[in-house]
């Protein structure tokens, strides 16, 4: 247990020597700006350790698979944006457009406006409320709203799929995994 804690401390002290110097001089903006750091390039982490077992697991990606995991790392990127510049307002809308991308773009695949990914767009402008600032949560609200408008648009011109098929016990392929549709 004290093992633990003392590397807790560590990786905490590690985020916040990656804050930029604007943000050191008030506690809150720091703490702020650590916990951005500490979560985006945790989460980056994450998918770069999934990845070997991926390849391992199921072999050469598919390009939309590839095209999955350097998204799921572009949280590394903006976490060096926000530690480079100490601009937190702009990382956050960045975050916010990576994470509308994501969203926008699994749904597109899933069933666009039907999809059940549609509801993760609510955590859009959630996130952006943590920068504390109105303008950047309005910013993630507009660019949430953007990302439904672009699935709205798919389903209208027929651009979206539905991967998981139309009926029970369909096979398809997700990712790389043979499995039976659930509709």
């Amino acid at each position: 247990m004290v093992t633990v804690v003392k590397s807790l401390r560590g990786l905490a002290a590690y985020f916040q020597s990656l804050v930029h110097k604007s943000a050191r001089a008030e506690p809150v903006v720091l703490a702020r700006h650590q916990s951005f750091i500490g979560s985006h390039l945790l989460g980056g982490i994450a998918a770069l350790a999934v990845f070997p077992v991926y390849l391992a697991v199921v072999g050469r990606p598919t390009l939309i698979s590839a095209l999955a995991f350097v998204w799921l790392l572009s949280p590394i990127a903006i976490a060096i944006f926000l530690s480079r510049t100490g601009r937190l307002g702009t990382a956050h809308l960045i975050s916010a457009a990576n994470l509308t991308g994501l969203i926008t773009f699994a749904a597109g695949l899933t069933g666009g406006v039907t999809s059940f990914l549609v509801a993760w767009i609510v955590v859009v402008p959630l996130e952006a409320a943590l920068s504390n600032d109105r303008r950047v949560v309005l910013g993630g609200i507009a660019i949430a709203c953007a990302g439904l408008m672009i699935l709205g648009a798919g389903n209208i011109i027929g651009a979206v799929t539905n991967i998981f098929g139309n009926g029970i016990g369909e096979k398809i392929d997700f990712l790389g995994y043979k499995c039976n549709a659930v509709s």
